[in-house]
């Protein structure tokens, strides 16, 4: 049931179905008036749920499985599967209004109906089909096609990437020197560079990653902390070994 993707920060949400959102506002509305007052989360789930029309993220289905579990309700655990056009639809102006008339619907209809509409909505759930790709599938498969990238650069492609961490670097105001070959200017550059942090240490082991002793530089140059924190980002296996590695010393 529903669809699990990567949102633009990292975190995970999923892409769900109409059964889906109204089994879920279904136990919200059960628990809401249990949640703090004083609980932020509220409102930024009401907001983002109810006004936004935003995806339902991993940490918001874990908040709201930790006030059914308090309650004694069970809780709802989502499952990939493929997605019909209410899922995939992106107006996000037209899937909240379709939220919050299923929350009146079930605020203010009578209790027969809610309960029809909720057992037929999880009958349906459990026939939707499997993915054709589920999420860490996807995942490996991108990665896939990211290293037979890197395995076909040719040395003119690492150059020019090499250029552009440099001049990245440079907006920065990172201390790099100067020249005309991009490319030895970071392999064998004449002012270390040290404490890579950020965009810069990204742009970097993106450059340097189809050369494994010059991620291995890269990686050097990067603090300890800041190795784990990079872990987080899309980068290739082997700079993630390396990060690893530097990470634990």
């Amino acid at each position: 049931m529903a669809r699990l993707f990567e949102l633009p920060d990292s975190r995970l949400a999923w892409a769900t179905e109409r059964d889906e959102d109204l089994v879920v506002i279904h136990q919200y509305l059960m628990v809401q008036n249990k949640i703090p007052k004083f609980d932020p989360w509220k409102n930024s789930f009401d907001l983002h749920f109810f006004q936004q029309g935003l995806a339902l993220t991993q940490d918001d289905l874990d908040r709201l499985n930790s006030y059914w579990k308090r309650a004694g309700i069970a809780q709802i655990r989502l499952t990939e599967t493929h997605v019909g056009e209410y899922a995939r639809e992106r107006d996000k102006v037209w899937r909240s209004e379709q939220r919050r008339s299923m929350r009146d619907e079930l605020q203010h209809g009578p209790s027969e109906m809610r309960s029809q509409l909720v057992r037929e909505a999880w009958e349906r759930i459990a026939e939707f089909p499997p993915p054709h790709h589920p999420y860490h599938e996807y995942k490996a498969i991108q990665a896939a096609r990211r290293q037979k990238e890197l395995e076909n650069l040719t040395d003119l492609e690492v150059s020019r990437r090499a250029e552009a961490a440099r001049r990245a670097l440079k907006n920065l105001n990172v201390p790099v020197p100067d020249g005309p070959e991009p490319a030895p200017v970071i392999e064998v550059p004449k002012t270390p560079i040290n404490n890579l942090t950020g965009q810069a240490a990204i742009l970097m082991l993106r450059a340097s990653a189809a050369k494994p002793d010059l991620a291995a530089k890269v990686v050097a140059r990067i603090p300890a902390e800041e190795c784990i924190a990079l872990l987080e980002h899309d980068l290739p296996p082997e700079v993630q070994t390396l990060l690893v590695e530097a990470a634990l010393g």
